[in-house]
Order: structure tokens, then C-alpha cells, then sequence
């Protein structure tokens, strides 16, 4: 029985680990855009990149994934950009630390 008990801690542990800590409702920022969701990322990602050098983008099944982290507590800023009809549904999730900021958003919305 302690073996069982044990082994949940430790299962509850870990999921905390690889959690993110992103915003617990969800997505802090939505929107849809004309553009494909390699458009968006085109003009998204140097604007991360000229705030954070390390942000990076990869490709998802439905378009793209952007990550940075968020200054000195190494939280992760992502974007997810799907294909969406005709253009993109774009999911912004920031940091719960980082919600009062609106810098992140802000760029989001100047490449919208």
C-alpha cells in the first residue's frame, strides 16, 4: 500500500514537472488572421527574436508552434498558429508572471 502511495506522489510530481505554466483558462491571447500560419510566423518570430534571441518556431500538424522564454524565469511564451479556413487561428499563451506585460500581445496583434 505505502508502494502505491508512493508511486502516485512521484506520478503527481512529475506531471507537475512537464506541466507549463501557462495561463490556467487557457490561452491568454486569441485571434484570427487572413494570413497562412507560415505568414504569421514569418513576422511574428523576429519580433520574438529581437526581444529574445532564442525564440524559435517549429511545425505542428495544423501549422506552427513559436517558443521563447520569459527573462530571468526561464517560463516559456509559446504561439500556436493553426491553419484555420481561408487563414490562421492564432493562440497566444503567456506565463501567468508575465500577464501583466503587454509586450508579448502586442506583437501578436501588430502581425495580425
Amino acid at each position: 500500500m505505502k508502494n502505491v502511495a508512493l508511486g502516485l506522489i512521484v506520478a503527481g510530481l512529475l506531471a507537475g514537472c512537464s506541466s507549463t505554466a501557462q495561463q490556467p483558462g487557457g490561452a491568454s491571447f486569441t485571434a484570427s488572421t487572413a494570413k497562412a500560419p507560415q505568414q504569421y510566423a514569418d513576422c511574428l518570430l523576429p519580433k520574438w527574436q529581437a526581444w529574445r534571441p532564442e525564440a524559435q518556431q517549429s511545425a505542428t500538424d495544423t501549422g506552427v508552434k513559436l517558443t521563447a522564454t520569459a527573462g530571468f524565469t526561464h517560463a516559456y511564451i509559446n504561439a500556436l498558429v493553426d491553419r484555420e479556413g481561408d487563414g490562421s487561428s492564432v493562440k497566444l499563451f503567456v506565463p501567468i508572471q508575465w500577464q501583466e506585460s503587454t509586450a508579448w500581445t502586442d506583437m501578436a496583434k501588430q502581425c495580425l
